[in-house]
């Protein structure tokens, strides 16, 4: 499979997030701008993912950003998957109220991915976006996504 793109819908309560002022919230509506809220812990989200791109022979974790701030950027270094989901577990409550995270991981120069997670998005957006760069075999992509339905609550992955 070439560039694979996937976006992955889980079974979460949403709420709508409206903006502030009357002139705003019909604006919204009107221009499909409306924002939802899914309840789901970000860190535990993103740890399953990094455990999936594992399952998928990705072992080097290039960057991790929270709410756009970089926690962890090492691209150099090799084999680094576990060293980083321990570090993200470690986090644990001090992310607990985070908006976004970004993950890039890279299974060699060729080969990445970048999963973005977010908890408030627009209403015809998904919560999870994961982009692969480079050829994956189809065997792994699939080891991908089924590691994922047996330990998320997947709704739905749309590839």
């Amino acid at each position: 499979m070439h560039n694979p793109h996937v976006y992955v819908e889980l079974d979460t309560k949403k709420n709508a997030v409206l903006p502030e002022g009357d002139l705003q919230r019909f604006l919204a509506k009107r221009l499909d701008r409306e924002r939802v809220l899914e309840e789901f812990d970000m860190i535990v989200t993103a740890e399953k993912f990094l455990r999936a791109l594992a399952y998928a022979k990705f072992k080097n974790v290039a960057e991790i950003r929270i709410d756009r701030q970089a926690i962890y950027s090492h691209p150099e270094r090799e084999n680094d998957v576990r060293d980083t989901i321990e570090m993200l577990i470690g986090l644990g409550d001090s992310w607990k109220g985070s908006k976004s995270v970004r993950i890039t991981a890279m299974m060699d120069k060729e080969h990445r991915a970048v999963v973005k997670i977010k908890r408030i998005h627009r209403k015809a957006d998904h919560a999870i976006d994961v982009q692969f760069e480079g050829d994956i075999e189809k065997r792994l992509f699939r080891q991908f996504i089924n590691y994922l339905e047996k330990n998320l609550e997947v709704k739905e992955v749309i590839e």
